[in-house]
């Protein structure tokens, strides 16, 4: 494999991890009970989607396709 297309697979599994820690923390904001920690998860999950949009950005430059679902062990966990 190319080390550019290397590149872009790795950044793409990257991308499919954020995407599942998003979806994680949006879980985790509204099931705590306390409002620090509602508001902690809702930024991690912010900071998730930002790192996401940022790979994908590096992940088109280099000609690659970004990720647009999730891991395969984040699909199963929202089974």
């Amino acid at each position: 494999m190319r080390p550019a297309r290397r590149i872009a697979s790795c950044l793409a599994d990257l991308i499919a991890v954020a995407r599942d820690g998003y979806a994680f923390c949006v879980e985790a904001s509204t099931c705590v009970p306390d409002p620090a920690q509602a508001a902690l998860f809702g930024r991690m999950a912010r900071s998730r989607v930002d790192v996401a949009a940022q790979l994908g950005t590096r992940v088109l430059a280099s000609g690659g396709r970004p990720d647009i679902g999730g891991t395969l062990v984040g699909r199963m966990r929202a089974l």
